[in-house]
């Protein structure tokens, strides 16, 4: 009789993921820690090492390993929590991106970044009867903010490998209906500043914290470590004639200006970037959409004082 054995089906995953409390230490996460994401993909990366001998023929020789992690990349959908002052579903993931929390009961849950005392996580990947864990998780992230879509925050995130198992019993008790439904990004749900102008026309936009995380095997330690930050904000704008002079003597002159964007009206569902000072950090790209006038604009974050970059704010 053959094995029984089990296809693996795309909706069939199920993601759990719990903050560490020493790093690398397995936090066991649990039904409740589930974290739903609308697009995920796992990969074992393998990291390999050819065998070259001189042996007097043609070929491969076969190849030793020398390395291995667990790569994760994923999209949520940049939700509230539906209460202020409550973290979302995927306020961990955040964390682990080099954000620290600060959290004001019954009003806002704000992440900014930082550079000390890092959060990691533990995460245990399952579809059909397959567990993969990663443990020491950490990563970096961007966000996603066009008009007319809904906003998405996407992570790309590294751990420690370990190998796959069989685990028979299915995870159960995984409620994602508290999660509150995404609300589209346009005119009637957003606000923008951008360079002390209110609600320029936008056509696109993103912002990007520009977390960089380097993932080290080495004698004496294995682990996902914070190497560098330099966000960035990319956007489009609708330009005019006095637009047009204006941009390009900024972009001359180095001027810096200030950045805030938040979308939802309601508790709980009210979302807001910010960041106190920018500097356009290319040439100003100026294009035609449907024959109107566009700048492409990419603006540095450039922070005032240690970690003082930006600030993301859930109210």
């Amino acid at each position: 009789m053959s094995e029984k054995r089990s296809l693996l089906r795309a909706k069939d995953q199920v993601v759990l993921i719990k903050k560490e409390l020493t790093y690398g230490i397995d936090s066991t996460p649990s039904h409740a820690n589930a974290v739903q994401f609308s697009k995920i993909e796992i990969n074992a990366t393998i990291e390999k090492e050819q065998r070259e001998n001189v042996n007097g023929r043609l070929g491969h020789q076969g190849a030793f390993t020398v390395g291995e992690k667990i790569e994760i990349t994923g999209t949520v959908y940049l939700t509230g929590s539906g209460v202020a002052g409550n973290a979302p579903n995927y306020g961990l993931l955040l964390e682990m991106c080099a954000h620290a929390v600060e959290v004001k009961e019954g009003l806002s849950v704000t992440y900014t970044p930082t550079d000390v005392d890092l959060a990691s996580g533990t995460v245990y990947w399952r579809s059909g009867a397959v567990q993969h864990k990663a443990t020491g998780v950490r990563g970096s992230v961007e966000f996603t903010l066009d008009p007319k879509k809904v906003p998405v925050a996407n992570f790309k995130l590294e751990g420690i490998y370990s190998d796959p198992e069989l685990v028979d019993a299915p995870i159960s008790g995984v409620d994602f209906t508290v999660i509150e439904n995404p609300i589209a990004i346009n005119f009637k749900s957003s606000s923008l500043i951008f360079f002390n102008e209110v609600n320029p026309i936008a056509y696109s936009l993103s912002f990007n914290p520009g977390i960089a995380m380097s993932y080290r095997d080495l004698i004496g330690y294995q682990g996902v470590d914070l190497t560098d930050r330099k966000g960035d904000i990319k956007i489009k704008l609708e330009t005019t004639d006095r637009g047009y002079i204006e941009t390009l003597a900024r972009a001359k002159n180095n001027d810096y200006g200030n950045f805030a964007f938040e979308f939802g009206s309601e508790a709980g569902s009210m979302i807001r970037f910010e960041a106190e000072q920018i500097q356009l950090s290319d040439s100003p790209k100026l294009a035609y959409e449907n024959d109107i006038g566009v700048f492409d604009l990419t603006a540095a974050i450039v922070p005032k004082d240690r970690n003082t970059d930006y600030s993301i704010t859930f109210s």
